[in-house]
């Protein structure tokens, strides 16, 4: 399972290129979806800002989660089974809150 992470500090250029990269992963590993994440944005910002990039994979299915609370957005993590996470190398925020993640085996930063 693919679980990508990312907080509003990622603008959406820099998504479109990082979710290719996600989503060129999950066809290697002959995976039907992907899980995104987003940390700290509202439902409104998500699809009205980056709605166009979800269309570049219509291939894969996109489980789309939005969480603004820290302790949820691990619970979350959990409860989804993300115990390989990518985030943005450049995104210092999800970086910090993975870290406190007791189940994450490995958080793999993308460029």
């Amino acid at each position: 399972m693919i679980c990508f992470l990312l907080s509003s500090d990622v603008d959406v250029q820099t998504f479109g290129r990082l979710i290719l990269q996600v989503a060129s992963l999950a066809r290697k590993t002959n995976l039907n979806h992907i899980n995104i994440v987003f940390f700290n944005m509202g439902l409104k910002k998500v699809f009205e800002e980056y709605r166009d990039e979800f269309t570049k994979i219509m291939d894969l299915g996109i489980r789309i989660f939005i969480e603004n609370s820290a302790h949820k957005l691990l619970k979350l993590l959990n409860e989804v089974g993300c115990e390989i996470l990518y985030t943005y190398k450049g995104d210092k925020t999800a970086r910090d809150l993975v870290v406190r993640s007791p189940f994450i085996r490995e958080v793999i930063e993308l460029e």
